[in-house]
C-alpha cells in the first residue's frame, strides 16, 4: 500500500483572510534543485514513512488554538493562523529545521531551511496552507498554534492541493467536499498512528473510502479536475429558525444557498458574514427585516419541491442596514436605490453562478425597466415608496434601479483608476472590491450630512447630474436594442430572425403592413413606432439581445413560481414576449397561424393606446388595473378593432364575429352598465362580458364611425371625465347610449329557449356508425351509474359534446361561438387540463373510444368534486384543489376511482395489474407522507403525476377503501367542507388517524402489499 498520495504535476493555492490572492510560493533556484532532489523524491513518494500527521492529536478549537504533538522527523500539519512568515515558525518551534509547502501553480515543493545554507524558496505561509515540518532530535514537542478566528475560504486549482480544513471537528468528508462538487477527484490525509494515508474518492465503496471525517486543522491533499473555491465556513454566524419542520431536501437546499451567498460576498468583496437569522414562515412571502438582521423565507419553501430562494437579494438588504446603522439613514433613501442595489447584487451573484453575460443581464434590466416608458417615467419617479405601491410600478423600479446601480458602479470604478467611462460599453459584470461603490454608499451614510452627499462621494457625481446623465443613457440604450428607435422614422419595423420560408415571410409582411394601413387609414390612429421581432425558433430568437433578456427574465420568474425546472424547459413554449409601445417578439415554432395575426393586430392597437393616453391613465389600463373609462368600453374598442383587422387579413369576417358574439350574448339579462370595473367585472362570465362589449363597440362604430374609437382616447386628456370624452367622440350621452343599446341588444340577441332539465347531457355531433352511435351513450350511462350509484356521488349538471370529426367540432364552435361556458372548447385528441371548466368537446376520430371513455369518467368525477370541495379563499392560488387535502390522498382516490371504473367495464383487469403495481411500489423512493404537498405549478400541470407518487397513492387508496368502503371516497370530500383540516375529515371518513394509517401502510408495504 502506498504511504502517501503522489502530489502530481499541479496543485492549488490559497487565499488570505482579506480574500486576496496570496503571494505565490517562489520556485527553487536552479542551483538548489540538485541538492533538494532527494528530499523532493522522498516527500513525493515516501515521506509518510517518518511523517507525523498533526491531527492525530489535534484538539477541537478551544480558546482559538489547536495543540498538536509534533514528533521527531516529518509531520504534516495545517496552518489556520493569519498570514505569517517561515521565520516566525522557526522561532516558535526551536527543534524545527525544515519546512516544505506544495506550490500548486508551480507544481513542485517550496522549502524553508533554518540553517540558511541555501536560499529559501518558501518565505510566506498563507492562511489555509498545508505544511510538512521536519523536527530534529528525539523528543516530541507540544505545539499550540492558532485555530481559525474567522471564515475560511481557499482557492484551489486543478490537480493536487495541500491545504487545511478550517471547518468544525468531525465533519463527514463527503459534506466537507460537497462544496467543490464534481470537481473532486479524490482526497487523502496522512495518519501518523497507522503510518498510512486515509483516502476518499467519490463513488468508491465504503471499504475503499477510509477517510471519513475531518477535524479542525487537518492537513490534507485534495485533487481536483478544475479550479474551484472551497468555502469551509458553511453558514457561519447564521441562526436558522423554522416555524414548521422542513422537508430534509428543502432544509438542505436553504442552508446550501445561504452558505453560497455568504461565500460569494466574502470571496468577491472581502465581506465577512454578519450575524444573521433565517427563519421560515408558511403564511408569509420571502423578505428581509433588515433592521434586525433577519431573512424570512415564506410559503414557497413549504409548497414547492425545488424552490428558489432570493437570499442574495435579501442578504444585501441586511448588509445595507448593517452599514446604514439607523432607520433614519435607511428609510429616507430613494426606493430605486434601496431595491436597485439589491437587485444588482442579486443578479451579479446569479450571473456568476449561471454564466450570464453582462449584455444579457443589462438587457433584462433595461427591458423590464422600460415597461412604463422612457421619458414619461424617469428614474426619480421611484423615490420614496418603501410601503409597497400596489400598482405594479415598484417591480419596474427594482430593475431600473439595478440598471442605474450598474451605471454608477462602472463609472466609479473607471474614475478610481483614472480610466474613461463609456456608458454604452457593455463589459462583463465585475464582482470584486474595486467595483463596490454601491456598498461604499451605504457605508458612508452614518458619517454623511445627507444621502445625497454620500451618493456624490461614493459615486463621484451629484444626484441631479446623475439623473440627467442616466436618462440620456436609457434613451441611447433603447436605440441600441430596438431598431425603430435608432432611425428617424416614426413607424414600426419588422425584423425576421432565422430561416423562415419565403411564403411565410411574405404573409407576415402582408399582415404587418395591413395592421399599419387599417389603423392609419380606417381608424385614423396616428403614427406609432415599435419593433416586431419574428423568430423561426428559440435558437433564432437567441440571436437578439432583447429576446434573450426577455426569455431569461421569464425563465427566472417561472422558476421562482414553479420550482427548479431548467431554463430551456421553461422558455421552450413561449409564443410572444411584449412590452407595449416598444417591442413585440414572436416565435413561429410556438405560435399558431391565426394567433400570429391576432397578436400583430392586438399589439398595434395597444401601442396606439399607449401613445394616445396620458401616462398615468395608461398605467391604469394595464392588465390588473382600472382602465380609463368603464371596463366594457375597453373590451368594446379593442374587440372591434382586432376583429376588423382579422377581417382585413382574411381570417374571419366582421359579420361572423357579430353572429358569434350575438349567440353568446343570448339569454344574458345583465345590463352593459354592470361591466364597469376590471377589478369587479360584474355578474357576467368573461366570455359573455366580452361578447356583449363587442356588440356595444360595433353599435358605437355604426353610429360614429371607426375613427371615433381612438378619438375617444385622445379626448380623455382634454376633457374633464370619460363621460364627456364619450359624448364628444360618439355623439351620445352615456345614459342615452345605455338605453338605446339595450333595445339594440334585445333585437340582435333574443333570449334562448328554456333550458333543458338538470343533469348530465350527451350530445353527438355529426355522423357515427351504428355501433359507435349505440356504444357512446352506453358508456355515458355507465359513467353515471358507477360514479353516482356505486360511489354515491352528488347529482351534477353538465354537457358533453362528442364530435365525429374535427371539422364537425369546428363547425359547432363557429355556430355557437368561442369560449362557451367559461372554459371554452378543448379538442380531446391527446390531453386535457385537470381543472377544465365549461362544456366538454371530444373529437372521437382522434381520441378513440378508450380515451373518450377515460375522459368521460374523469370529467364526471371532477364535476362531483367541484360540488363537494369548499370554495377557495385565496384568489391567487393555483386551484381550489389545494383545499382538498394532501396530494397523495387526492391523487390516490382519483386513481382508485378511474381504475375501478375501467375494471367494471372490463377494459382493465385490476387483479392482473395489481402484482405489477405492487412490485413497482416496492421500488419507489420515499414514504407516503413525502407526497403530502402538492407539486409546483397550476393543477393542470399535474396531469402526469410522479410515478412513485401515483403507484403509492393508488395502493394507499385501495387500502383505505378496503377499510371503509368505496362510498367513503366522496364522503371524505363531504366531510372536508366542515372539518377544521383534512386530517380530521380523513379520520371521520376512513375510521383511522392519519398517523396510524401511515404506520399501517408502511407495514402493508413491507409485507409486499399482500392482504
Amino acid at each position: 500500500m502506498a504511504r502517501h498520495a503522489d502530489p502530481g504535476p499541479t496543485g492549488g493555492a490559497v487565499v488570505g483572510r482579506d480574500g486576496r490572492r496570496p503571494m505565490t510560493v517562489p520556485r527553487p533556484s536552479a542551483g538548489l534543485r540538485a541538492l533538494l532532489m532527494a528530499a523532493i523524491v522522498a516527500a513525493a513518494v515516501g515521506v509518510g514513512l517518518w511523517a507525523s500527521q498533526g491531527s492525530a492529536s489535534a484538539q477541537a478549537p478551544a480558546a482559538n488554538a489547536i495543540t498538536t504533538e509534533l514528533r521527531p522527523g516529518w509531520n504534516v500539519i495545517g496552518w489556520l493562523g493569519s498570514d505569517t512568515t517561515v521565520a516566525d515558525l522557526f522561532r516558535a518551534i526551536p527543534a524545527l529545521e525544515l519546512v516544505a509547502a506544495w506550490d500548486a501553480e508551480a507544481g513542485r515543493y517550496a522549502w524553508g531551511r533554518r540553517d540558511g545554507k541555501t536560499p529559501s524558496s518558501l518565505e510566506q505561509l498563507p492562511r489555509g496552507q498545508g505544511l510538512y515540518l521536519r523536527l530534529a532530535g528525539t523528543e516530541t514537542v507540544q505545539w499550540t498554534r492558532p485555530a481559525a478566528d474567522g471564515v475560511v475560504l481557499l482557492r484551489l486549482h486543478a490537480g493536487h492541493n495541500l491545504v487545511t480544513w478550517g471547518g468544525p471537528d468531525g465533519m463527514p468528508v463527503e459534506e466537507a467536499l460537497d462544496w467543490l462538487g464534481d470537481a473532486v477527484v479524490g482526497a487523502s490525509r496522512w495518519n501518523a498512528d497507522t503510518r498510512e494515508s486515509e483516502r476518499y474518492r467519490p463513488g468508491a465503496s465504503a471499504a475503499a473510502n477510509t477517510l471519513r471525517t475531518l477535524n479542525h486543522g487537518d492537513a490534507l491533499w485534495v485533487r481536483l479536475s478544475e479550479d474551484a473555491s472551497w468555502w469551509q465556513s458553511g453558514t457561519a454566524g447564521t441562526e436558522f429558525v423554522f416555524e414548521e419542520p422542513l422537508r430534509p431536501a428543502a432544509e438542505a437546499a436553504l442552508r446550501a444557498e445561504v452558505a453560497s451567498v455568504l461565500a460569494f460576498f466574502y470571496e468577491h468583496y472581502g465581506l465577512e458574514p454578519v450575524d444573521l437569522v433565517v427563519n421560515t414562515v408558511r403564511d408569509l412571502s420571502t423578505g428581509a427585516n433588515a433592521w434586525v438582521g433577519e431573512i424570512t423565507v415564506g410559503r414557497r419553501i413549504y409548497d414547492t419541491p425545488q424552490p428558489d430562494f432570493p437570499i442574495a437579494h435579501e442578504y444585501f438588504h441586511v448588509l445595507q442596514f448593517h452599514w446604514a446603522e439607523t432607520p433614519t439613514n435607511f428609510f429616507e433613501l430613494p426606493n430605486w436605490l434601496v431595491e436597485g442595489t439589491a437587485v444588482y447584487a442579486e443578479d451579479v451573484y446569479e450571473g456568476q453562478r449561471l454564466g450570464w453575460t453582462g449584455d444579457r443581464t443589462r438587457a433584462h434590466w433595461w427591458q423590464w425597466s422600460t415597461a412604463l416608458g422612457l421619458e414619461s417615467v424617469p428614474l426619480d419617479h421611484w423615490v420614496f415608496d418603501h410601503g409597497g405601491r400596489g400598482d405594479g410600478r415598484v417591480r419596474v423600479g427594482y430593475d431600473v434601479g439595478a440598471l442605474a446601480t450598474d451605471w454608477v458602479v462602472r463609472r466609479a470604478a473607471a474614475l478610481s483608476t483614472g480610466g474613461r467611462f463609456e456608458p454604452l460599453e457593455s463589459p462583463e459584470l465585475v464582482a470584486r472590491a474595486d467595483h463596490d461603490a454601491h456598498m461604499e454608499f451605504f457605508r458612508l451614510l452614518p458619517e454623511s450630512a445627507s444621502w445625497e452627499a454620500a451618493f456624490a462621494t461614493a459615486f463621484g457625481i451629484a444626484v441631479d447630474d446623475f439623473y440627467e446623465a442616466f436618462g440620456e443613457y436609457r434613451t441611447a440604450l433603447a436605440a441600441q436594442y430596438l431598431p425603430h428607435l435608432a432611425d428617424d422614422r416614426d413607424e414600426p419595423q419588422l425584423l425576421v430572425l432565422g430561416e423562415i420560408p419565403s411564403d411565410t415571410r411574405t404573409l407576415l409582411r402582408a399582415q404587418f403592413d395591413t395592421a399599419q394601413e387599417i389603423f392609419r387609414d380606417r381608424f385614423a390612429s396616428g403614427p406609432v413606432d415599435y419593433t416586431v421581432f419574428v423568430a423561426a425558433d428559440q435558437r433564432s430568437s437567441a440571436d437578439y439581445t432583447v429576446l434573450v433578456a426577455a426569455e431569461q427574465r421569464s425563465a427566472k420568474m417561472m422558476r421562482a413560481h414553479f420550482g427548479g425546472a431548467p431554463e430551456s424547459a421553461l422558455t421552450g413554449g413561449i409564443c410572444q414576449l411584449t412590452i407595449t409601445g416598444f417591442f413585440l417578439s414572436l416565435t413561429l415554432a410556438n405560435c399558431e397561424g391565426e394567433q400570429l395575426a391576432d397578436l400583430l393586430g392586438g399589439y398595434h392597437f395597444d401601442t396606439v393606446l399607449s401613445r394616445l393616453l396620458p401616462a398615468e391613465r395608461f398605467i391604469r389600463a394595464l392588465p390588473g388595473y382600472e382602465p380609463p373609462g368603464p371596463h366594457w368600453l375597453q373590451l368594446a374598442t379593442r374587440g372591434y378593432a382586432v376583429s376588423a383587422y382579422r377581417d382585413a387579413v382574411g381570417i374571419g369576417t366582421l359579420d361572423e364575429a357579430r353572429r358569434a358574439r350575438a349567440q353568446i350574448a343570448r339569454g344574458m339579462a345583465e345590463p352593459l352598465s354592470s361591466l364597469t370595473a376590471l377589478s369587479d367585472p360584474g355578474p357576467l362570465p368573461d366570455e359573455a362580458a366580452e361578447a356583449v362589449s363587442f356588440l356595444a363597440g360595433d353599435w358605437l362604430v355604426a353610429r360614429a364611425g371607426e375613427p371615433a374609437i381612438f378619438e375617444y382616447y385622445r379626448l380623455l386628456e382634454s376633457t374633464g371625465s370619460w363621460q364627456q370624452a364619450f359624448q364628444s367622440a360618439f355623439g351620445i350621452t352615456i345614459d342615452d347610449f345605455y338605453r338605446e343599446f339595450a333595445a339594440h341588444r334585445a333585437a340582435i340577441a333574443p333570449p334562448e329557449a328554456p333550458e333543458e332539465p338538470d343533469g348530465p347531457r350527451l350530445v353527438l355531433l355529426g355522423e357515427f356508425d351504428s355501433w359507435l352511435k349505440a356504444t357512446l351513450p352506453a358508456r355515458f350511462e355507465a359513467v353515471q351509474a358507477f360514479y353516482g350509484d356505486r360511489l354515491g356521488g352528488e347529482p351534477v349538471d353538465y354537457t358533453v359534446y362528442i364530435a365525429a370529426t374535427p371539422r364537425v367540432a369546428a363547425e359547432h364552435r363557429d355556430a355557437v361561438g368561442d369560449d362557451v361556458g367559461g372554459g371554452g372548447f378543448w379538442k380531446i385528441c391527446w390531453s386535457l387540463p385537470r381543472d377544465w371548466e365549461g362544456p366538454l368537446v371530444i373529437v372521437a376520430s382522434c381520441a378513440g373510444l378508450t380515451r373518450t371513455t377515460e375522459v368521460l369518467g374523469w370529467f364526471h368525477y371532477e364535476q362531483v368534486l367541484r360540488e363537494l370541495t369548499p370554495p377557495d379563499p385565496w384568489p391567487d392560488s393555483h386551484s381550489l384543489h389545494m383545499l382538498r387535502g394532501c396530494y397523495w390522498l387526492d391523487l390516490g382516490l382519483r386513481e382508485y376511482a378511474e381504475r375501478t371504473f375501467f375494471d367494471s367495464l372490463e377494459l382493465e383487469d385490476l387483479d392482473r395489474l395489481r402484482p405489477g403495481l405492487a412490485a413497482r411500489a416496492s421500488r419507489a423512493e420515499g414514504t407516503l407522507s413525502d407526497f403530502e404537498h402538492y407539486p409546483p405549478g397550476p393543477y393542470w400541470s399535474r396531469a402526469v403525476p410522479d410515478r412513485d407518487a401515483e403507484v403509492l397513492s393508488f395502493l394507499a387508496a385501495e387500502l383505505l377503501v378496503a377499510r371503509a368502503g368505496e362510498r367513503a371516497i366522496y364522503e371524505y370530500y363531504r366531510l372536508r367542507q366542515s372539518a377544521a383540516n383534512w386530517q380530521d375529515a380523513f379520520e371521520a371518513a376512513f375510521g383511522i388517524t392519519i398517523d396510524d394509517f401511515y404506520q399501517e401502510f408502511a407495514a402493508y408495504r413491507a409485507a409486499g402489499f399482500e392482504s
